[in-house]
């Protein structure tokens, strides 16, 4: 890492960090791949695959036998993975196309002041996922085919519902308790990966709206905005998704799922159950790279979208007595725009150099006459690396905010609510990170006392 390089652009992002309190251990001088491009609901099983250059090497493939560990003997804390590499059969899986992740992330949180109550107010959220990713290629079929599964196990008690009573949502793993077959899914890509289709079960969120520089987030907005009825987090759906990608600096998307996904029942209700509605989603993005700060080529991805929505929706109509009566309305829609751009990076003449600042935009609309939410404005950055020696630390900002609908305004003196949000994950080890996390609520739910919360993610590798 070149500390010179870092000049007042570390000074202007170092000055917030003491609004969470952050101590940073001694750095382990571990170089751990950081993955920022994780959509928020959930942390995604499908990480980095690469492993270290000490590990065994490509297996034989005469007789099959696992690798002999070959070269220095790592101690656990420099370990890839909690769990290690399986004897050698990890790396050994990997090289005939089949990628296990196991992951576990527990949250503790607590509702400081105001909000809906702070008697009792810690809480504890616990997440276990498990994947696994197939290479047609790799393990002797045809080239160009991914297949993937995934489950996810979650416990604990929600801080929204209980405490802080906001409309957004500041913990993007908060569900209802239970064991869920997540995604299962098969990708095909033609012509050099320029079409791509996939189907199956799927988070849409992992596909569209999710801004780059989001994904280390805590608070659920910053994934994606809460005015898409996207399906995603605990519930994903069956669907179709369609890629073109013609060049590097273009693509375009489309997706149809089953509108009435849920995690607690199988089929694919479109087709199989009533009711009969769909979500369809369609994306459009430009990835240029610009100057900025002196420096040339720095990366950023451009998105605008649009959705529809086939289901019934409440529509609100003032009835003489001055309430707000609900009655049917078929169909919903929405815009949506995010940006993200890479500001900084530390080592300009490296393009593949991820420690930097980054930064997000996102907006999104959707109709007053029938949805609560019709306006979402947010943004926020992001440094990797910011303090010298710890250069697979992340330190992060964003707001988030949402207007209700004028209805809701005049009749319930709902207006509107706004979310900040501080953290610093810490990279204790290749495979385990701690993350404290700040948000100050204002107006939870449109109304209530602004709310303070703190909590900590600790997430661990297996």
């Amino acid at each position: 890492m070149r500390q010179e390089s870092r000049g007042y652009i570390r000074e202007l992002v170092l000055l917030p960090m003491c609004m969470i309190g952050v101590t940073v251990p001694a750095s382990t001088g571990v170089a751990q791949v950081q993955d920022t491009d994780q959509p928020k609901g959930i942390e995604n099983a499908r990480t980095d695959k690469r492993r270290p250059s000490s590990q065994a090497a490509a297996p034989s493939e005469v007789t099959g036998e696992l690798p002999a560990q070959n070269g220095p003997v790592k101690s656990w804390w420099q370990w890839e993975h909690a769990s290690g590499d399986w004897g050698g059969g990890r790396p050994w899986l990997e090289d005939r196309g089949l990628t296990f992740e196991i992951s576990y992330s527990a949250d503790f949180f607590y509702n400081l002041r105001g909000g809906l109550n702070t008697s009792g107010a810690d809480q504890y959220r616990g997440l276990l996922g498990v994947g696994l990713t197939l290479d047609t290629e790799k393990i002797g079929l045809w080239k160009g085919g991914t297949a993937f599964v995934s489950m996810f196990e979650n416990h604990g008690r929600d801080i929204t519902e209980r405490h802080v009573g906001d409309l957004q949502a500041l913990n993007n793993a908060d569900a209802p308790n239970r064991t869920r077959l997540y995604e299962f899914w098969y990708e095909h890509a033609f012509f050099d990966g320029a079409l791509r289709v996939k189907l199956g079960k799927m988070d849409a969120n992992a596909d569209f709206a999710a801004p780059d520089y989001g994904g280390e987030f805590i608070h659920s907005s910053a994934g994606f905005s809460p005015t898409i009825p996207i399906p995603t987090w605990p519930d994903p759906a069956l669907g179709i998704v369609v890629f073109v990608e013609p060049v590097q600096w273009f693509y375009l998307k489309a997706g149809v799922y089953d509108a009435e996904g849920s995690g607690t029942r199988g089929g694919f209700d479109t087709a199989f159950h009533s009711p009969d509605d769909s979500f369809t989603i369609c994306e459009l993005g430009l990835r240029p790279k610009l100057s900025l700060l002196g420096q040339e080529g720095l990366p950023g991805t451009y998105r605008v979208g649009g959705f529809y929505h086939s289901g019934e929706w409440e529509s609100y109509f003032n009835d003489l007595g001055g309430r707000l009566l609900p009655r049917n309305h078929r169909g919903n829609s929405g815009l949506y725009a995010v940006f993200d751009q890479l500001l900084y990076r530390e080592c300009p003449e490296d393009d593949d150099d991820e420690q930097g600042l980054g930064a997000f935009v996102q907006f999104s609309w959707a109709p007053s006459g029938y949805n609560e939410i019709t306006q979402h404005y947010g943004g926020g950055v992001q440094y990797v690396g910011l303090i010298p020696e710890r250069d697979d630390d992340v330190f992060g900002m964003a707001i988030q905010h949402v207007s209700l609908s004028g209805k809701v305004q005049s009749l319930e003196k709902r207006y509107s609510e706004t979310a900040i949000e501080a953290f610093y994950k810490c990279q204790l080890t290749e495979f385990m990170s701690i993350k404290p996390d700040l948000q100050y609520i204002v107006n939870p739910g449109g109304n209530g006392r602004d709310a303070l919360a703190a909590g900590v993610r600790l997430e661990i590798s297996l």
